[in-house]
């Protein structure tokens, strides 16, 4: 019997010619949820709303 179970998964290292970048100039969040629309009071219920900061999303 093997002394390491893996599932079926299976990782390693290689090296390669491409390098990481150390310094990353935007990041893209992407977040999708649900509220409980019995308690909104003519607010938007089964429309997209795209908020930018915290102060647009409340």
């Amino acid at each position: 019997m093997a002394g390491q179970i893996t599932h079926g998964v299976q990782t390693g290292k290689l090296t390669t010619s491409i390098s990481t970048p150390n310094v990353a100039s935007s990041g893209v969040i992407f977040a999708v949820g649900t509220a409980p629309v019995q308690m909104v009071e003519g607010g938007k219920i089964n429309e997209v709303v795209m908020a930018n900061n915290y102060a647009e999303a409340v």
